[in-house]
């Protein structure tokens, strides 16, 4: 696996198969075209950019958002019912 710092907040995983970026904000010049899915940790701009994310979804990458989504759609990774029916994305208590 490789971790590359792409920008500020924004940063790359790789292996062999899987290509993931982490908070690709607004000031991440990465382009979201070939990446397997996209993870953002919270919703400050430095982390999220809400036109990039959903390009990304147009193309059918699966978008990983906070809590609180600024993207307001359903996404193909977190937010699928979990144990109980609690939401993948929300903290347990």
């Amino acid at each position: 696996m490789r971790v590359t710092t792409i920008h500020h907040a924004c940063v790359g995983v790789t292996d062999e198969r899987t290509t993931l970026i982490v908070d690709p904000g607004t000031l991440c010049s990465a382009p979201l075209d070939g990446v397997d899915a996209v993870l953002v940790t919270h919703r400050h701009s430095d982390h999220l950019d809400p036109a990039a994310l959903t390009a990304a979804l147009d193309r059918g990458v699966p978008v990983c958002p906070p809590t609180r989504p600024t993207v307001s759609r359903p996404t193909r990774c977190c937010g699928q019912p979990g144990p109980a029916g609690r939401s993948a994305s929300a903290p347990s208590t």
